[in-house]
């Protein structure tokens, strides 16, 4: 598996994840202005046999960064791969001057919740009512960046 910077051709696979992993998947305009137009934003891709399985993304916001999405295929969770690319982003983050990292995960989502506390994140508080999908409450979860 790699792990790169996801470009502007990748577009489309990420595209695919959002709508395999997602109620409420991003658009794909949005997806698109984030890759081409928004200096902001930084996503990374997983891939496999030259296959994109997983992607993250990152929208900044003076010096902390905020995940907007983790997807994985199905195929290819409990495979490392949002480690994988979690690993990736911090590492950039940190390189990048980022102190902080902040995310929303839905309550009901006990691996995510895992995976983000396995990587120090810790939960700071709820969003009652966010998703208007099923109405599930989002934990915000943040973690300090330390520099390399």
């Amino acid at each position: 598996m790699t792990v790169r910077v996801a470009r502007p051709a990748d577009a489309d696979a990420i595209l695919a994840l959002e709508r395999a992993s997602f109620t409420i998947p991003w658009s794909e305009e949005s997806i698109r202005s984030d890759l081409e137009d928004n200096a902001a934003a930084r996503y990374w891709v997983a891939e496999v046999d030259g296959r994109v399985v997983g992607y993250v993304g990152l929208w900044r916001v003076l010096d902390e960064g905020q995940i907007m999405d983790v997807a994985v295929l199905p195929s290819h969770r409990r495979h490392g791969v949002a480690t994988r690319l979690l690993e990736a982003l911090i590492e950039d983050c940190a390189a990048a001057g980022i102190d902080r990292l902040l995310l929303e995960v839905r309550e009901k989502n006990v691996g995510a919740l895992a995976l983000y506390e396995g990587l120090g994140f810790e939960r700071e508080g709820l969003r009652k009512g966010y998703y208007p999908d099923d109405g599930d409450s989002a934990v915000l979860m943040g973690r300090a960046v330390r520099r390399p």
